[in-house]
């Protein structure tokens, strides 16, 4: 046998559907050989034999070596080395006597052959120097003299290791006080990166509280973390570059005081990506002086009224948001939102939406969407911005977290699908909006047919509202009709029971019709209870809801 190839290792790529991976070499014994699996983040591992199954043993042109057994294949961004690795030992003994064997001789010349390929392979992984070099470099500093120290070239190209302390160290001798300072904020300071030279440098988290220093921020930029209230950014800044960026990252409320002076003497409600400069102007006062928030909107909260002004909206339309069965869309040209203590906040121009999707703002108030429930339609402000929230409560929702000013301009009606039917409201008169493949291809029927009797007094059957007006409403708007030509029905309508028969001369019901024709007549009446009245003996007279007017000031 002769050794013909220098090949005494191979690194075959992961496939994601290989498990055979062939080698070129002469692997003699079992046992003499490795394989190393390197994992994609180049971690390598060296395979006991019970891992994978080699063929080839003994032959001069390889074999196979299979992995994983069973399982899947090695993917692609992994590898498999399959290396020979013979023992450095001579296991041959030749005697003066006996036959001349050839074959253990040559044998004895391949094994040899091997090793020295084994070595050279090793080597070809190690640092080493042209045979042009008149002397090699020195060996490496013992492990105690490079612990935790550079690996460099001396100027006689000679292994060194240390830090680079002298002018013929790689580290020139204007940075090598830089190298050597003590603290990443005195290396800082020696370079003057983000005081005298400008820029804010790379972000560093600092967590809400009452006093957040940036003094202690090398690179005077500071990322907000968590949220919470803050009064003061600490004394210990220098007022020779004063100037700190800050960006929030949860609802944090900056406190307006003589030590942290805010845009507007009010405080700011900080939202999600807001981002502003702060200046220390000494003696532990600050003074924001640029501050953007990720909305867009003013950073100044809008103009607050005295507890006198009376809450209101303007130009109020709210309707389906497209069409939608799940969101509402509110917009007003002016309105004034009180807060607990009955002060309100002006806003101008305001459009938000309301979702039953979801529960927060532009959401519901708490819980999943009911069936066949009225959702009362809040507008609310935190002081920054303002949003929209639907809620069982017509007195007073559950506000998400910042929110303190808030106002109840409408309601709406989730149907027993639990989506909500098609209306429109503006100001505080709402009315259904019939399209058809909506929730709402006619008006709301309340009764069909014949019901109560009319010629009695107080005969009229009393119809509840609740399903077709919301508990707010002050009026309701109904459609009456009869679609039975010539049937000679008589039809009566009241907001209460207190009327005479259709024969009474002197107390009839506010609607009465004796029919001989098609007919459909509205009417709009001022609640006097939770029900509307109706009587009838026409089988084709029915009484339908229209819309109702809200107990909201709204215009």
């Amino acid at each position: 046998m002769t050794i013909s190839t220098t090949i005494s290792k191979v690194v075959l790529p992961g496939t994601g559907a290989q498990t055979s991976f062939a080698y070129p070499f002469l692997i003699p014994v079992l046992g003499d050989e490795l394989v190393i699996y390197t994992d994609g983040n180049g971690l390598s591992t060296t395979l006991p034999e019970s891992q994978y199954t080699i063929t080839g043993i003994g032959s001069p042109t390889g074999g196979t070596v299979t992995y994983t057994i069973s399982g899947a294949a090695i993917a692609i961004g992994t590898s498999l080395t399959i290396a020979r690795n013979v023992p450095y030992v001579q296991n041959y003994s030749f005697n003066n006597q006996g036959y001349f064997l050839p074959s253990v001789i040559e044998s004895a010349l391949d094994y040899v052959t091997m090793a020295i390929q084994q070595v050279e392979n090793s080597i070809g992984y190690g640092f080493t120097a042209p045979l042009t070099d008149s002397n090699p470099p020195l060996p490496l500093p013992s492990a105690t003299a490079r612990a935790n120290q550079y690996a460099a070239f001396d100027s006689s190209g000679n292994m060194i290791a240390g830090l680079p302390v002298t002018s013929g160290a790689i580290v020139s001798s204007a940075m090598q006080p830089v190298v050597n300072a003590a603290t990443t904020a005195a290396a800082v300071a020696l370079l003057g990166i983000n005081v005298s030279s400008g820029g804010y440098g790379i972000q560093t988290s600092k967590a809400v509280a009452a006093t957040v220093d940036f003094g202690s921020v090398v690179t005077h930029n500071i990322l907000l973390t968590g949220s919470g209230t803050i009064t003061s950014f600490g004394s210990s800044a220098s007022t020779s570059y004063p100037d700190y960026q800050f960006t929030v990252s949860a609802t944090t409320t900056f406190t307006n005081s003589a030590s942290l002076l805010c845009p507007g003497s009010v405080n700011l409600i900080g939202l999600v990506g807001d981002v502003g400069i702060a200046a220390y102007q000494g003696s532990g006062i600050w003074k924001i002086i640029s501050y953007l928030p990720a909305s867009g909107a003013s950073p100044v909260p809008p103009v607050t009224t005295p507890s006198t002004g009376m809450p209101s909206a303007s130009g109020l339309v709210i309707k389906n948001s497209s069409g939608s069965n799940t969101i509402v869309a509110i917009t007003a040209n002016y309105v004034q939102i009180p807060n607990a203590s009955y002060t309100n906040i002006i806003r101008a121009n305001v459009s938000t939406t309301a979702s039953t999707a979801f529960v927060g703002a532009g959401g519901l108030d708490a819980g999943v969407v009911a069936a066949s429930t009225w959702y009362h339609v809040w507008l609310i402000d935190n002081g920054s911005t303002t949003s929209a929230v639907l809620s069982l409560s017509a007195a007073a929702p559950t506000l998400p977290s910042g929110y303190t000013y808030y106002m109840r301009v409408g309601a709406v009606y989730a149907n027993p699908s639990k989506l909500l039917m098609q209306t429109l409201q503006q100001g505080n008169r709402a009315q259904y909006v019939i399209a058809a493949s909506t929730t709402t291809i006619a008006y709301p029927r309340m009764i069909t047919g014949a019901s109560g009797n009319i010629s009695a007094a107080n005969g009229l059957t009393a119809i509840p509202i609740a399903a077709f007006a919301p508990p707010t409403a002050a009026r309701i708007n109904l459609q009456i009709c009869d679609t039975g030509a010539g049937s000679g029905a008589s039809t009566l309508a009241a907001p209460s029971n207190n009327f005479g028969p259709i024969s009474s001369t002197t107390n009839l019901p506010p609607f009465t019709w004796y029919g001989s024709y098609y007919m459909s007549q509205s009417v709009d009446w001022v609640l006097e209870s939770s029900n509307v009245y109706y009587a009838s003996n026409g089988i084709y007279a029915y009484m339908s809801a229209m819309g109702w007017t809200d107990s909201v000031n709204a215009s």
